[in-house]
């Protein structure tokens, strides 16, 4: 009580020197506004995630020098697009081939092989008559049919005015096909595909689906449907290839690249200050031979797989030969065929050669000297270039997409328009969520504080309000920017809008202040009396919220996640601040407003005609409110965290969609884990260590792993041996009589028997650059599934487990690991750790402080139930609007608890200074001012939701509904159980909860 009164004797001393002195007390605001101001103008943002992550972790100091070691952090990665206009016609007949093979496959186990006829016409009535067999292919007519419109669609909106008078000739015959074609030669792909469904596949299928349903057992029928089936596949595929080569871009595509890698590498500019200009690019991959693997294919394959080769193809002449020698009467032994799919399929991942989105056969030469990261349409090309330095450095990275953009300017100029160039990756990854978050940051703050100050003016309906309620607002935002540009020297990331949260924070001060001071006035009271009872009343309790709310966010500086610390420092700095302007400007603007245009006082103000009137409905309120709480409670053990930071950025961007395009064709993921090794041995025994997890299953995460040493194969001696075991099978004169695929597999295998042994200077230096970086040692490359979401804590975990299964066993060889999940796991487990530690800190220091002010354990639990309640009610909310939690909008939980206590502070205040009686009229009167607070709260808030950027944007979605739930219930909750209470002392405790009355 005697800090109170000693805070009352300030407060009317402060006030009656005001009076006197506005004037000079407004000329010390405005000079420290303009310094602080000048300064708030100087302040940078700084967008980069990794400098908010803790310095001491194994996993960031591991990420770091692996990036400084290996020169950079991945690839700038560019997506060269032939943009012809076929593009629809090639996804229908996509479409065509996969419904027709469906069918054709399902049909060759039924007609096709070497079974006995008996045995086929059983299988094909049964299908036919039992499984709906001539139903499937009245629906793969439907969907021909389906096609046959959408191909008149694409024909439509192909030759728009034209296309009325080409629907109207009838095509019949090759002659008017031809002259149609001649006439609209754009559209010829598609007319010959209509035209062919629509006389040849169409009917052909109609009239064999009617024969098999006339005759389900005739084998001679069903096979009739599944040649038919075979040839509208290949008549599919055919028209597919031909549009493709005679249509597609291959040839502009990686004529493109190669201008388009000239061009970077010859690139060079000034990286430093004071230097000379140097490379960006140290050098770019879009081929690769994989010839260098295929012409030694059988050094990769492991030694028992070899042998299991060598026994096939023993086992292949043995079958042979017996059918020479022993009569066909006797002859029983299953056919016997040489096929190696099993063991492409287990090696299709251990080297680059499958990189790219089309299959490749290991056991076949390519044509060419090389293969290039290219899809299957021909239209899309891959290109990933190796920039000099790392993309955390924001300079570097926008340096390197201007000059890589000027390049590809240059590349156009020389081919067709249909060509076009953009890059991705994290290098551009990074300068567009630089532009997205200060982009967001210069509509959303103005945005925010514009609907604060509007809202106001409503609000109060007086225009004044803009000035004592919007100044002293702008100011305490101006000097905790400038205070912040001293200290800090920027913002990051998270803290970047604290000018937007900071102005919902402050315009509470305001609204309070203000909406008091009028109530007084309105009562007849002087303008010294009437500001002198709002600080001794409002304004005290404005202290205990800001001192509280302060308190809160300064605690979260002793977490070592920057993201946090910098935000408690910068908000609970920005709340002292925005109080010291409130005492600074209020007073001062409210005396001057009063001169230019007095407030009339009026004898009674029409809230003091809600005195004595109970608050309605507080039962259902108290009831609804008890079950929505007991649900919430549920909630919280169904929430979600999203740990991967990267999914938070801005979607629907066109770097996003060209990453989409990379990852389309490209097999693996776009970001490995990235391992570091000193030496060479170390580097052989990580891969080999990792490949043996891998063969015995222990590796979850694991797609491939792309080492140097999967290009040097290990025991190529042995290798060796049995190699020239199968050279000597592949002599015998048996197999000269194969014929088809396996007369192929033998003639390549004889090629490539003799291949010889392999060192480490063979392999092609497209191939092996990637190992090789700044520093000495090796770099291998972890690829992890493409299924995994590193959204999940619990396959984070998964993959950091798998990454400790052969780390620990490197520790002593200096191994280091630069993996986004370690980082990742590393911020998860500090959050797990500090998380209880800070809440516990807030709860005791905000217990405290209330303490301090109310004197009574009661009133300080009573206080605090707003904040806990919105609390807990923003899971029920997260839940039910399926929203996760993340490192963005975890950190709007300390100024939830702010707004939570201010909201409680002021009520109790006000009730107690009631008397603890008039609950209605708290409600109609404070309780009103803390909504319009909350109102303007979830406006300035609420403005975050428009960012691009989706990290800002969840901040704004739970920032919504946790000021709602604490407005909610900080008024009506609180005052119904308090009207709940003092009904019980009235009327007892059954009919205030169960009886009927008004109320």
């Amino acid at each position: 009580m005697r800090f109170k009164n000693m805070l009352k004797k300030f407060n009317e001393g402060y006030i009656s020197f005001i009076q006197k002195k506005y004037w000079l007390a407004l000329g010390f605001y405005l000079i420290l506004t303009l310094f602080l101001g000048y300064r708030a103008t100087k302040i940078d943002i700084n967008t980069r995630f990794i400098d908010l992550l803790p310095e001491d972790k194994e996993s960031v100091i591991n990420l770091k020098k692996v990036v400084d070691y290996y020169g950079g952090e991945g690839y700038l990665i560019g997506v060269i697009e032939w943009n012809y206009a076929y593009g629809e016609t090639l996804n229908t007949l996509t479409d065509l081939q996969k419904e027709t093979d469906l069918l054709v496959k399902e049909m060759k186990l039924l007609v096709a092989g070497e079974r006995p006829d008996a045995d086929k016409s059983a299988s094909l009535s049964d299908w036919v008559e039992k499984h709906s067999g001539i139903g499937r292919l009245e629906k793969l007519k439907e969907f021909y049919e389906t096609k046959v419109e959408e191909i008149k669609i694409q024909l439509e909106e192909s030759m728009k005015d034209k296309y009325s008078e080409f629907s109207e000739i009838k095509i019949d015959s090759s002659e008017v096909l031809k002259e149609q074609v001649k006439k609209h030669p754009k559209e010829k792909y598609l007319i010959f595909l209509q035209y062919e469904m629509e006389t040849t596949i169409l009917p052909e299928l109609e009239k064999l689906s009617l024969k098999l349903k006339e005759n389900p057992k005739s084998v001679d029928a069903g096979f009739e449907v599944y040649n038919s089936l075979v040839q509208n596949h290949s008549a599919f595929t055919l028209y597919y290839n031909t549009i493709v080569e005679k249509e597609g871009g291959e040839k502009y595509l990686t004529e493109a690249a190669e201008k388009l890698s000239e061009g970077l590498l010859k690139k060079k500019a000034v990286i430093e200050t004071g230097k000379e200009a140097e490379p960006i690019v140290t050098y770019s991959e879009y081929k690769f031979s994989s010839n260098f693997i295929k012409d030694r294919l059988l050094f990769f394959i492991d030694v028992p797989d070899l042998q299991d080769i060598r026994d096939r193809i023993k086992k292949k002449i043995d079958y042979e030969r017996r059918g020479k020698v022993l009569s066909s009467a006797i002859f029983v032994d299953e056919k016997v065929t040489l096929d190696f799919d099993d063991i492409q399929d287990k090696y299709e991942k251990s080297t680059k050669v499958v990189k790219i989105d089309s299959k490749t056969d290991l056991f076949e030469k390519s044509e060419k000297p090389y293969d290039y990261y290219i899809n299957k349409e021909k239209n899309r090309l891959l290109i990933l270039i190796k920039p000099s330095k790392e993309s955390t450095d924001i300079g570097f990275a926008q340096l390197l997409f201007d000059a890589a953009t000027e390049v590809a300017n240059d590349v156009k100029k020389s081919f067709p328009e249909e060509l076009t160039i953009g890059y991705t990756g994290r290098y551009v990854k990074k300068i567009d969520d630089a532009k997205i978050i200060k982009r967001d940051l210069k509509i959303i703050t103005p945005m925010a504080i514009g609907i604060i100050l509007l809202s106001v003016i409503v609000y109060f309906r007086k225009f004044r309000a803009f000035f004592v309620v919007g100044l002293p607002l702008a100011s305490g935002l101006v000097w905790a920017t400038g205070v912040v540009e001293l200290s800090i020297g920027y913002f990051n990331i998270v803290t970047g809008f604290l000018i937007a949260i900071l102005s919902g924070l402050g315009v509470d001060f305001g609204v309070n202040l203000f909406s008091r001071y009028i109530e007084e006035r309105k009562r007849g009271r002087e303008i010294s009396e009437a500001l002198t009872i709002t600080f001794n009343t409002t304004f005290l309790s404005n202290l205990t919220a800001t001192a509280t709310t302060a308190a809160a966010f300064f605690i979260l500086v002793i977490s070592d996640f920057k993201g946090f610390s910098q935000f408690g420092y910068t908000a609970g700095l920005g709340m002292l601040l925005m109080l010291l302007g409130i005492l600074f400007a209020f007073p001062a603007i409210i005396i001057i407003s009063e001169k230019i245009s007095p407030i009339k006082p009026k004898a009674e103000g029409k809230s003091d005609e809600k005195r004595g009137k109970k608050l309605p409905y507080h039962r259902i309120i108290i009831y609804s409110a008890l079950a929505f709480t007991v649900f919430s409670v549920f909630s919280i053990f169904k929430t979600q965290f999203n740990a991967n930071f990267y999914d938070l950025a801005a979607d629907n961007t066109l770097v996003k969609k060209l990453e989409k395009k990379a990852e389309e064709l490209i097999k693996m993921s776009l970001w490995p884990v990235i391992i570091y090794a000193e030496d060479k041995k170390t580097m052989e025994d990580i891969s080999r260590e990792i490949n043996a997890l891998q063969s015995k299953n222990e590796l979850f995460s694991l797609d491939k792993l792309d080492s140097l040493s999967n290009y040097v194969p290990e025991n190529q001696k042995e290798k060796k041996a049995v190699m020239l075991e199968i050279k000597n099978l592949l002599r015998d004169s048996v197999l000269t009589k194969l014929k088809g695929d396996e007369k192929k597999k033998v003639e390549r295998l004889r090629d490539i028997v003799d291949a010889p042994f392999i060192e480490e200077k063979d392999v092609p230096v497209e191939l092996s650059q990637q190992f090789f970086g700044k520093k000495p040692g090796y770099f291998i490359f972890y690829y992890p599934r493409h299924d995994l979401s590193m959204s999940n804590p619990e396959t984070i975990k998964i993959m950091v487990d798998d990454l400790n299964k052969f780390a620990d066993k490197f520790k002593d060889k200096k191994l280091m690991i630069s993996s986004d999940a370690m980082v990742f796991n590393d911020i998860l487990k500090l959050i797990n750790f500090e998380g209880p530690i800070i809440v516990i800190l807030v709860l005791f220091v905000i217990g405290f402080l209330l303490w301090l002010d109310f004197r009574s354990i009661k009133d300080v639990l009573t206080s605090l139930f707003p904040l806990t309640i919105g609390i807990v009610w923003i899971f029920g909310w997260t839940y039910i609007m399926g929203w996760s939690f993340n490192y963005f909008n975890i950190v709007m939980f300390p100024v939830i608890m702010g707004l939570g206590i201010d909201y409680g502070v002021h009520f109790l205040h006000r009730y107690k200074e009631e008397k603890r009686t008039d609950i209605f009229f708290v409600v109609v009167t404070t309780g009103l001012a803390i909504f319009i607070g909350g109102l303007t709260d979830i406006l300035g808030f609420g403005t975050l939701i428009f960012a691009k950027y989706k990290g800002l944007a969840t901040m704004g979605q739970i920032s919504i509904v946790g000021i709602i739930s604490c407005v909610f219930v900080g008024v009506l909750f609180m005052g119904s159980i308090l009207q709940m209470k003092k009904n019980i002392g009235e009327m007892g405790w059954k009919k205030a909860l169960f009886g009927r009355n008004k109320n």
